[in-house]
């Protein structure tokens, strides 16, 4: 475990786990972080989990936020997988915006997704894709259909439900 220190009075402190800039010869590099966890046992054991949290708040919480850093060449990408299975259900994946549970007229947290801008062609382009249904062979596999993209709204407790637009 490594933790920062506690205070009783103010803050507690900060922790920061870096690799350091990479020496000055052109194709230097500078050092990966990996964080991952062991394999689950042989027979019916599970890995175990990996949680980014902040801690509860009784003003604003903490957020938190990951950033690839700035690049004269290609801009690095972030990828979010779900669990590959072979034996079960793949891993979903699920953004959720925050819930507002408070007696004060709060919105839920928004989601959105942004393309990337260009400041001299074309902005990037946002896809929603389903994978293809399971091929029909060997047989006597039976093949399978895509997933579905459904678009819906919720439903409303006072006044019209919200809209789908498409422009």
């Amino acid at each position: 475990s490594i933790r920062s220190g506690t205070s009783e009075k103010t803050s507690s402190g900060d922790l920061t786990i870096g690799s350091p800039n990479a020496g000055d010869v052109a194709s230097s590099i500078s050092g990966a972080i990996t964080l991952s966890t062991g394999e689950g046992g042989s027979t019916s054991g599970n890995s175990g989990g990996i949680t980014l949290s902040t801690g509860l708040s009784s003003s604003n919480a903490g957020g938190i936020t990951l950033t690839v850093g700035s690049s004269s060449g290609d801009g690095g990408a972030v990828s979010i997988n779900g669990g590959v299975s072979t034996g079960g259900v793949g891993g979903n994946v699920a953004l959720v915006g925050g819930q507002a549970t408070s007696t004060g007229n709060k919105n839920g947290g928004d989601i959105k997704l942004t393309s990337g801008e260009s400041s001299k062609t074309s902005s990037g382009k946002i896809e929603l894709v389903t994978a293809d249904g399971a091929d029909d062979t060997p047989a006597p596999t039976p093949g399978g259909v895509s997933g579905l993209i459904m678009l819906s709204t919720g439903k409303a407790t006072d006044g019209n439900s919200g809209a789908v637009l498409i422009a």
